[in-house]
Order: C-alpha cells, then structure tokens, then sequence
C-alpha cells in the first residue's frame, strides 16, 4: 500500500527595509573582517526599531558611523547615484547613441564586492535597453560595468581607481542589419573602455 505524502511550503515573510539595511551592514562588515562596536550598535538598534523610511534611515547610519568608516564608503559605493556619474560618462564618450532605459529583472544591474587582502573591488553590472518607443529595426541592449577599488592599506579605505566599460551588445531578431553594424562600430563590438 501506498502512502500518499503532502508537503506545506510556507513562505517567510520578506524581510522589512530596516532589515534589509541590517543584513547589508552585517555582511559588509563580516566581509571587511572588522569588529566595529559602533557598526555592533547600529545592528542592534536596527534589529529592535520596525520599519523607517529608509532615507532617515540610511543617514541615522552614516551619522552614527561616521563619514570615514568603512562601511559607510561601501555604503554609498553600492548606490545609484553610484552611477550618475558612469551614466554621464557614458553619453559623453557616445554621444550619438540612441535614449536608452534602465532595464528591470535580474540582468538589469547586480553588485558585485570582492574584498582581499589588500583592495575592495566594487562592480556594478548593468542593462541598458533601447526605449520602447524605438522603431524595432532599432532595438538594443548593452551592458557596462562600473568597477571601483579602493585600497585596504590604510587605517580606512581610500579611493584607488575605477574604471568603466561595455561589456556586451544584445540585438532583438527585429533589429535591422545596418543598426547593428552601426552599434557594432560605435562599441568597438561591446567591448569598448569608456573611461
């Protein structure tokens, strides 16, 4: 005889911003390998307060933290305005390329930090896709990546360089032979330095 067995999957809730922002700075500091009373504080008063808005929030941290602190520097590294700058760049260096968008869903921007011995490497990976307003000869995506380093031989971590890039040109099957021989030149085959 068979028996039949049921299984109950039940969700745990998604975790509040406050949370969020509390588990971000945990792994940012187990990452960087430091003890830090101040960051301990913080995690502690973050776990016990409910939900904030999350810009009082983040500058309550950085207060508390303080400017120099290391975290705070990964902190605002990992940030949109993060990317004005790239984004300007990018424009600037390109400034026959075609309006493009953000675009959503896990290609569309992921953060990447590699700590080692002696640097922090920040790096922003993302998608940028023509508007849906472009004609379909014209749709296209490219990714660029914005890396950060910061050197680790300091008392706190200081600005070392960065570096911006393509990456890779994606083309929609609607998309016109002489579009992407265009796109192709402009980006040197997507794998143009931009700065």
């Amino acid at each position: 005889q068979r028996r039949s067995s049921s299984r109950v999957s039940v969700e745990a809730p998604a975790p509040s911003r406050t949370q969020r922002v509390a588990n971000l700075l945990d792994t940012l500091t187990t990452g960087l390998g430091t003890a830090d009373a101040n960051v301990a504080a913080v995690l502690a008063d973050l776990r016990a307060e409910g939900e904030q808005d999350m810009e009082l929030l983040l500058a309550d941290v950085v207060m508390r933290l303080g400017q120099d602190s290391d975290v705070v520097v990964l902190l605002r590294s990992i940030t949109q305005s993060a990317l004005f700058a790239a984004c300007f760049q990018i424009r600037k260096v390109l400034p026959d390329l075609p309006l493009t968008k953000d675009t959503g869903g896990p290609e569309g921007w992921s953060i990447h930090i590699r700590v080692a011995p002696d640097v922090v490497v920040v790096r922003h990976v993302r998608r940028d896709s023509a508007l849906a307003t472009s004609p379909p000869a014209e749709q296209f995506a490219f990714d660029w990546a914005l890396t950060i380093t910061y050197s680790r031989r300091h008392p706190t971590l200081r600005f070392q360089s960065a570096g911006l890039r393509t990456l890779a040109l994606h083309f929609h099957e609607s998309t016109s032979a002489a579009f992407r021989t265009k796109m192709k030149q402009m980006f040197c085959g997507g794998n143009i330095i931009l700065a």
